[in-house]
């Protein structure tokens, strides 16, 4: 996905709204990702240019969530 909402990334990473959002003003603070309104509701994506840097590390992740899946 481009751009998120809390709600839904809470229910792919299976914590509570008020914990993602949490972690998501961090990332923005700390300048990882960027904020869009739409109406009421705020969807977040990973700001381009952090984008070589951040896919990687996401990408291994997922690897390794998949090798000790098996």
């Amino acid at each position: 996905e481009d751009e998120m909402c809390p709600c839904d990334l809470s229910d792919v990473l299976d914590m509570s709204v008020g914990g993602v959002s949490q972690h998501l003003r961090k990332l923005k603070d700390g300048g990882l990702v960027q904020d869009k309104k739409v109406g009421q509701t705020i969807f977040y994506s990973i700001k381009s240019e952090n984008l070589l840097i951040i896919k990687p590390v996401l990408e291994s992740l997922l690897n390794e969530n998949k090798t000790l899946a098996v």
